[in-house]
């Protein structure tokens, strides 16, 4: 006989097994009538001294295995360092090989003499990794990415999908599942209380929505739990600061704090 537990467990099995199968057919990939320009596209191709070389057949052959391909909404491929304004070029070095790769993919061992081998120890197993020698033989090159087919979001789809994402969230059906599999789950993930977190995500947007008027104006109350700074996606902006406390909020007139602990919250327009 089936506890509840059990049953539980069978509705997270289904849950995560219908999820799956939705991401895989989430989207639908329409062809376009004319191709259109996403960006730039850079990527590495030989130059003019390895074209003339004897063993120009080979070094394409290595090419097609090391190449790497970048995307990049500039053409000049710079992008912000992190918090700091100052433009960088992005990095594209080429690809290196591991010893797995060599054998699963069958490279011949003619090539070793193009690539600086290093060997160490994983785990006890004699190992290598291959670097190729002689990268001044290839250049980078960027040309316009051109874009023939968009993949399309089912609208359907998506919406089943965020109702399954939210029923495992808030009963907590990863972790119960990766235990049912057997996989080792960090306790990092759920310290800080999972279902607390995606509760204030959802308060909050019922916030914004009421302050937008997007609820109906008949809705009843909600109590919602707040703790954010700033807010400035509807008509009238206000500064919110405090702890996060338990409050009342109605959609068809102003909400007004009655709490002894008003001061802490101020309404002032934005800049």
């Amino acid at each position: 006989m089936l506890n509840q537990q059990d049953i539980q467990d069978r509705r997270i099995r289904a849950a995560v097994r219908e999820y799956d199968q939705l991401t895989r057919r989430r989207f639908t990939v329409v062809k376009l009538e004319e191709p259109i320009q996403r960006g730039w596209r850079r990527t590495y191709a030989m130059t003019e001294q390895a074209l003339r070389r004897h063993d120009s057949e080979t070094l394409a052959e290595i090419l097609a295995v090391i190449n790497t391909v970048k995307l990049c909404r500039r053409s000049d491929f710079q992008t912000h360092e992190y918090r700091g304004r100052r433009l960088v070029e992005i990095e594209q070095p080429l690809r290196f090989i591991h010893d797995r790769e060599w054998y699963r993919c069958g490279l011949p061992e003619r090539w070793f003499g193009y690539f600086d081998i290093r060997h160490y120890s994983e785990w006890g197993r004699p190992a290598f990794r291959a670097d190729f020698a002689f990268p001044k033989l290839f250049e980078l090159r960027i040309e316009p990415y051109m874009v023939s087919e968009l993949a399309l979001p089912d609208p359907s789809i998506e919406t089943r999908i965020e109702e399954l994402r939210r029923f495992l969230d808030l009963k907590g059906g990863w972790n119960r599942w990766y235990h049912l599999k057997g996989k080792p789950v960090s306790s990092c993930y759920f310290s800080r209380g999972r279902r607390t977190q995606i509760l204030e995500r959802e308060h909050r947007n019922t916030i914004l929505n009421a302050m937008r008027g997007e609820v109906e104006p008949n809705a009843p109350e909600w109590c919602v739990r707040f703790n954010f700074q700033r807010t400035k996606d509807f008509p009238n902006p206000a500064w919110f600061t405090g702890n996060s406390r338990l409050a009342r909020l109605r959609s068809d007139e102003p909400w007004e704090c009655n709490s002894p602990r008003r001061d802490h919250f101020r309404k002032q327009p934005l800049p």
